[in-house]
């Protein structure tokens, strides 16, 4: 009898969780003479799929407010 296996792109029922945000590309962006560091990001399923949300942040500098890497309910 054969063997059921996951699909080789599905993600493993113990796997890490993705690693915590950090400014380290932003301090490196400002040490190099950026002036302004904004943070994109979207929501929907896509411009082609349907309605689709673009924002744009450019926080001050120090330290930014913690993010949740998942959406809140």
């Amino acid at each position: 009898m054969p063997t059921t296996t996951a699909p080789k792109n599905s993600p493993s029922p113990k796997s890490d969780p993705p690693p915590a945000p950090t400014s380290e590309v932003e301090d490196e962006l400002r040490a190099s003479g950026a002036r302004v560091v904004a943070g994109v990001d979207e929501v929907g399923r896509g411009a082609w799929a349907g309605p689709l949300l673009v924002c744009a942040a450019i926080p001050g500098e120090g330290e930014p407010p913690p993010v949740s890497p998942t959406p809140s309910a």
